[in-house]
């Protein structure tokens, strides 16, 4: 099954099969995006960046029609479209190294999560890349695929609240304590960050939420997914005392 053939049997479509990333179904409200970049361990892919609107061809700059059209979709998206991505496989032309060329792409719809960083939109594998909330049973059992429409992973409250138990809910990257500072109002709360990637883990994995999460607050837990690599506990703290 070719690119065209694909999108259109998902009853999507865009302006010109040739230079087009992004397409649209207008009737059941979804957009779907060719995904370049794939940052397994962040759990994310990029779908669009600001500097890709112009390209340089022969010597010459030119506005690169695929960007504006994507542009267009990402609006929808902020409006109410639901996002889907599907992996490509990026190449270069040979004659030009500037011009990107798809190589070849996998058949298979992902849900994903609209979310711009910088100059970078990004398509993330979960609403929040944050969580504080973690859901399963009493074994800690996750990575477990459920299908719905795409598959997702299942979460653990109850490793969440084992992993809070022992550890507490101060913070280890930097120590903030929320009930210190806000008192009652802030008991309890705490994120609680998988040390390895939900993603990596796979199918039947026995969590220790001993061992695998580790409370953190929201700064630090954005820190330490902030990058193409997780930061480890350590290097985070690194961070913080340099």
């Amino acid at each position: 099954m070719n690119r065209k053939k694909f999108i259109t049997s998902q009853g999507a479509t865009c302006n010109n099969w040739t230079w087009s990333w992004s397409f649209v179904n207008d009737d059941e409200k979804f957009v779907i995006f060719g995904a370049w970049d794939v940052e397994s361990e962040q759990e994310r892919s990029v779908i669009l960046r600001e500097e890709w609107l112009i390209v340089h061809t022969n010597g010459r700059k030119r506005k690169q029609p695929g960007f504006l059209q994507a542009l267009d979709h990402i609006k929808l998206i902020e409006q109410g479209y639901q996002l889907y991505t599907f992996d490509m496989v990026h190449s270069e032309r040979e004659d030009n190294p500037n011009v990107s060329v798809i190589e070849g792409f996998t058949p298979e719809l992902k849900k994903r999560y609209l979310r711009k960083e910088g100059q970078t939109w990004y398509a993330y594998y979960d609403a929040n890349p944050y969580p504080d909330d973690l859901n399963t049973q009493d074994n800690y059992i996750e990575g477990a695929k459920k299908r719905i429409t795409v598959n997702a992973y299942e979460r653990d409250p109850k490793a969440r609240q084992a992993c809070i138990d022992h550890h507490g809910t101060t913070c280890k990257g930097c120590g903030f304590n929320f009930e210190k500072v806000y008192g009652e109002h802030g008991k309890g709360f705490i994120h609680v960050h998988h040390i390895k990637p939900i993603h990596t883990i796979g199918e039947g994995y026995v969590l220790n939420p001993i061992e695998d999460l580790v409370p953190l607050c929201p700064n630090c837990h954005a820190m330490v997914h902030r990058g193409s690599e997780v930061l480890s506990i350590d290097k985070l703290k690194v961070l913080i005392k340099s």
